[in-house]
């Protein structure tokens, strides 16, 4: 089963029941006291014992007391400081304050400072912390060691930081809150043989003697502790090209797999910088590509020294993916973007995350749809971003976007609605107040706002300003920009626009509610809703002009326009709207008859994609019949672009997994096949040089589901591939494709087959997972798979985390794979935490009472806790509220009549 094959309510609330609900304030740290500027000195020892080492440094902070104040209170966690080294001078007279005594709270990470005397109002001291020291370990967090393998084999140690969210105070004492900016001069001590690079460009280097030097960096802008960065590393770096290096491991570097990276970074900031009306505001912008184990999230906009996970910036034919060159642009996107909004401006509490998060979220593909204009990434961003924060937004676990917690980092909630729906609601206020007036609203909220902290209401009443200069309150229904947008960053969830049409008096009615997936909540929240229209009866269907037409703010609202009673009727063009919508069943059936036809492209592809995504996630719900949806995707057998088949793609493993235990599961497959064999046709088995970006994101969707399915020709073309190389040594599989086409070649492979690929697996790590090692695991045959489960486990790669990777693959590609899961399960002796681990992958996939009763049994003979009851229930019950009749029944139909004649009727 993959990951969104089970419930995301399910995995959200797994992962939601870890974390508190409301953000407690005590953990704010007192505002009375502000650094201005910090002199950091950090010294790195480099040698590594037992998989740690140690730092140890000092820290001036320049203060400035707002008001009378016993003491003062910084952020830290783990380090060791000598108190006795710690003075606080009075700026002016140079008076020293007396420390009467020290108080560290572990729950808060306070360093508290009490004073004998008091602080003065409005007045500046100096605070020195002589002496403190800690650990480095593995660990990916605050400063941190890494480790690179060279091509002849030999590790190499570097050492990096990470501080987002509140991990700085894991490396020096700070006052570790984004609204407390200051500057910084950093020092950092190095052995001889290693290289150190900063926020700020290196002002000179010291030699300190016995092998050390010491560098020191100008001084930085005014900037949150969570951006300020250092590596200690014997990498290389590129050429500087204008402002630009990119520092990885020398091997990179030396074979050019950084050009590409390098030339887009120049292209991009000089975008960003258009946009914006500002200049970027250092003088450097260097990129550090971190090992890939190393890192926890794809990259950090450090300023002027962003970490990147190494695959989003080596870019090489051999081994880079569509998807990884895709990535390399927008990170470099969101993270220049970060620059500005999050660096130069920062949120002033991290509830309001999404004031960088989100920026930088809709930047990466906007800004990378300028440098990239063929890639069509805008529409690219409705099905990978709005779309699936609709998808996880509709659950009763989601929080709203000003609600996130620092401890949530890299959680499911923050990506979802910190970065997806956030991004998706700012792409709406963009079309409803118009791109330009967007621009210049950011421009003045950058500009006023620089090197300062903010809250919603500092964007809001940025726009406004625009809105009020260039009398455009028609734009917002004559409402505010604050009252429309707070409803949608404060309301938890995203409203369902149910449109009923009244067919004899041309009118309409609109009304909305909370949309939810599955679990209905009681919940009265409305929000202000942008409607733009189209219908068919227009003589001119204008998709373009994506500004509302109507202001639903209401639960209900009946529309006096003439909506003409003829032909189908379309609500949210381009889903610029952060909403689903519902329509009376004569209006989904219009839809459909009109897709159905020739003309079909006459719907623009984002609404195209909008209407397949919708309707099965009304049909999921419960909201509308599964013949809706079905009906509407029957017109998928003449659609080659990849914008509405992603949806479509994205939809079937929740429906394949509904359609598993049926007598009816031949003819949906089918279907399926019918449905994608148009696209496989268009864009073909094999890669052309000429191909555009997004046929081949088609290729890779549509030959997966087709093989999977037992397409003839998709199957008997990958087993060719395989074959080919094992006859003349050469895979002739584009890197996009390889590992589909080998999956699915072991899918139909004989004992022979699969042997050669396990010998070229087996060569290329005997200890490491590697794609051959994930294509062995599609196998459908099982006396394979046994004897593949057994070499693994002989060999010890089947107990560390690779095997993990390799188990999961043989459960989630087929039943096949359950069977010979369970009865290794039974059978195997592994170390009780491991067989633990498969019954919970096992019983992700289970779906039947028996097997319910036999993972039980198994899951009780070892100690602790396995959710099996409650995974494989879940499943059962997914099934059973599934609607598996109706949709029988749709298929059989669809099954005993030809396509193109299948009569769909109007209500």
């Amino acid at each position: 089963m993959t990951f969104r094959q089970l419930s995301p309510i399910l995995i959200v609330f797994i992962i939601c029941s870890l974390i508190n609900g409301d953000i407690d304030s005590s953990f704010n740290i007192p505002k009375n006291v502000k650094p201005i500027r910090y002199t950091l000195t950090v010294e790195t020892n480099m040698e590594i014992h037992e998989n740690s080492s140690t730092f140890n440094g000092s820290v001036i902070i320049e203060l400035f007391s707002s008001q009378a104040a016993s003491n003062i209170t910084l952020h830290e966690r783990n380090l060791d400081i000598n108190r006795h080294t710690i003075k606080l001078i009075h700026y002016i007279s140079g008076t020293e304050l007396k420390v009467s005594n020290i108080e560290t709270d572990e729950e808060r990470e306070f360093y508290i400072i009490h004073l004998e005397d008091e602080l003065l109002t409005n007045e500046y001291y100096n605070l020195t912390i002589g002496e403190f020291s800690g650990v480095m370990t593995y660990d990916f967090v605050g400063f941190y060691l890494a480790k690179y393998t060279t091509k002849s084999g030999e590790e190499r140690n570097i050492a990096v930081t990470d501080f987002q969210p509140t991990d700085a105070r894991k490396a020096f004492p700070c006052f570790d809150d984004p609204s407390m900016k200051a500057a910084f001069v950093i020092n950092i001590i190095r052995p001889a043989n290693y290289t150190a690079v900063s926020n700020e460009e290196l002002l000179y280097t010291e030699d300190l003697g016995n092998d050390r030097f010491m560098d020191t960096f100008k001084q930085t802008v005014i900037m949150p502790t969570y951006v300020v960065a250092y590596l200690v590393s014997d990498y290389k770096h590129t050429q500087r090209i204008e402002r630009h290096r990119i520092f990885a491991k020398p091997d990179a570097v030396d074979n050019g797999e950084l050009d590409y990276a390098l030339s887009t970074a120049v292209e991009t900031l000089k975008v960003v910088e258009e946009y914006t009306g500002l200049n970027y505001t250092n003088t450097k912008m260097d990129l550090v590509a971190v090992p890939e184990e190393y890192f926890k999230l794809q990259a950090m906009e450090n300023w002027g020294l962003v970490t990147y996970k190494e695959r989003f910036l080596l870019i090489s034919n051999e081994t880079s993916t569509t998807e990884d060159i895709q990535s390399c642009v927008t990170n470099i996107a969101h993270e220049f973007s970060h620059q500005w909004f999050g660096n130069l401006v920062t949120f002033k509490e991290w509830r309001y995350m999404w004031l960088s998060e989100g920026f930088a979220s809709y930047f990466e593909f906007y800004f990378g749809s300028l440098v990239r204009p063929s890639w069509r990434l805008m529409d690219l961003f409705t099905i990978t971003v709005l779309q699936k924060a609709l998808e996880f937004d509709s659950t009763v676990y989601t929080e709203s976007m000003n609600n996130y917690k620092p401890r949530d980092i890299g959680s499911m909630p923050t990506l979802q609605i910190s970065y997806y729906k956030a991004s998706s609601v700012i792409r709406m206020a963009q079309h409803f107040v118009t791109f330009d007036i967007l621009k210049n609203g950011l421009r003045r909220y950058l500009k006023e706002n620089k090197f300062k902290s903010t809250e919603p209401k500092d964007l809001y009443s940025a726009l406004q300003a625009i809105i009020d200069e260039e009398n455009a309150h028609d734009l917002l229904g004559n409402n505010s920009v604050i009252s429309i947008m707070e409803t949608w960053d404060s309301n938890t969830g995203f409203p369902l626009v149910t449109v009923h049409r009244n067919y004899n008096n041309k009118t309409i009615t609109l009304s909305q509610e909370r949309f939810f997936s599955e679990k209905e909540d009681e919940n009265n929240s409305t929000w202000y809703i942008p409607i733009s229209y189209v219908y068919q009866a227009s003589s001119n269907r204008d998709f373009s002009d994506t500004r509302a037409a109507i202001w639903l703010v209401e639960k209900s609202m009946t529309s006096a326009d003439d909506f003409k009673s003829n032909g189908w009727l379309l609500i949210n063009k381009q889903q610029t709207g952060y909403y689903r919508v519902n329509y009376d069943l004569i209006n989904w059936n219009r839809l459909a008859l009109f897709l159905n036809k020739n003309d079909f492209h006459e719907i623009h592809v984002i609404n195209r994609a909008q209407i397949i995504d919708d309707a099965f996630n009304l049909a999921r719900s419960g909201k509308v019949p599964y013949y809706v949806p079905l009906n509407l995707s029957k017109y998928l057998v003449k659609e080659t672009d990849y914008i509405p088949i992603e949806p479509f793609v994205r939809f079937l493993p929740h429906l394949s997994f509904v359609m598993s235990s049926s007598e009816k599961y031949d003819i949906y497959r089918n279907y399926v096949i019918d449905l994608l064999s148009a696209a496989y046709d268009y864009v073909g088995f094999n890669e052309k040089p000429n191909d555009a970006h997004l046929d081949k994101y088609t290729r890779k969707a549509v030959i997966e589901w087709l093989c999977k399915f037992g397409h003839a020709e998709c199957r008997n073309n990958a087993l060719r591939k395989l074959r080919e190389w094992k006859e003349n040594g050469i895979l002739s599989v584009s890197v996009d494709m390889k590992q589909i086409v080998l999956c699915n070649a072991i899918r139909i492979a004989n004992t022979n087959d699969w042997e050669f690929l396990y010998e070229k697996a087996v060569r290329k790590s005997s200890t490491q997972y590697n794609e051959y090692y994930a294509a062995l695991a599609c196998s459908e045959n099982e006396f394979i798979l046994n004897d593949y489960l057994n070499r693994l486990l002989n060999s010890t790669i089947l107990l560390n985390k690779d095997g993990k990777k390799i188990f999961n693959k043989i459960i989630e590609e087929s039943d096949v794979g359950v069977k010979v899961g369970m009865n290794f399960i039974r059978n195997a002796i592994v170390p009780e935490e491991m067989q633990a681990y498969f019954i919970f992958v096992v019983s992700r996939k289970c779906k039947t009472e028996k097997q319910l009763e036999e993972m039980r049994l198994l899951a009780s003979a070892l100690p602790g806790d396995i959710p099996v009851d409650e995974l494989i229930s879940y499943n059962i019950e997914i099934i059973k509220e599934s609607h598996k009749e109706d949709i029988e029944n749709w298929l059989l139909k669809y099954n005993a009549e030809n396509i193109e004649s299948l009569n769909i009727v109007e209500v």
